[in-house]
């Protein structure tokens, strides 16, 4: 699946920076390496693109794998890495977060973004999702709530609705799609997805700064 973040401006002026990496403490032999990432991001979320690749590193970028840079530790969430597999992004939280664990409690889904209490504060909103081809002459569109934050220029959306849901819907959800709220609408750069139920968490930007 084809990304545009990397592609932006504004990604493109971040510095590299030297962020160590250990593997999920659900496998049995722990992993440490270093390696550069671009960053973005405050002590709520952090978004990361590691310079590597992975067909030579042999290394599991995976959720719950542990992140350390100079501002702190944090837990991989979500991960995309391209089909040529190399330059992952990671969708982050902090380490320490004190938070309100009962939002989340009752959850028995096993997914560490979906158990990330703090997001659950966020208030969902409408949001309609327009994606780039066309039914009976209209383009494909769908009404779903979401949460949504900023991220310096972009802005991530997590919709309430599956995947499968989508495409029962003929709308596939992919970079290049649309998604608009109260604030405005926002061209789809990059797409990862949540387990089970597979919610589609997407980072968008501003059409109209879409090179800014």
């Amino acid at each position: 699946m084809t990304e545009y973040l990397s592609k932006t401006s504004y990604w493109q002026t971040l510095e590299s920076l030297p962020v160590t990496i250990k593997s999920s403490y659900r496998r049995e032999n722990s992993i440490e390496k270093t390696a550069n990432a671009k960053a973005l991001g405050n002590e709520f979320i952090r978004l990361y693109q590691f310079s590597i690749d992975l067909k030579k590193m042999k290394f599991p970028i995976e959720p719950r794998i542990e992140l350390t840079d100079s501002t702190g530790e944090y837990w991989g969430m979500l991960v995309y890495d391209s089909e040529c597999r190399h330059h992952p992004f990671v969708l982050a939280r902090p380490k320490r977060f004190k938070g309100d664990i009962s939002i989340t409690r009752g959850l028995r889904w096993d997914d560490i973004f979906l158990k990330y209490e703090a997001w659950y504060r966020i208030p969902k909103e409408t949001v309609i999702v327009t994606g780039l081809t066309k039914f009976k002459g209209e383009q494909n569109q769908l009404s779903s709530e979401a949460r949504s934050y900023n991220l310096g220029c972009y802005k991530i959306f997590q919709c309430e609705t599956s995947i499968s849901t989508f495409r029962h819907k003929r709308l596939i959800l992919v970079s290049g799609c649309t998604i608009t709220d109260s604030t405005g609408t926002y061209k789809v750069l990059l797409v990862m997805t949540t387990t089970f139920p597979k919610f589609p968490v997407a980072i968008t930007i501003r059409e109209r700064s879409i090179n800014d």
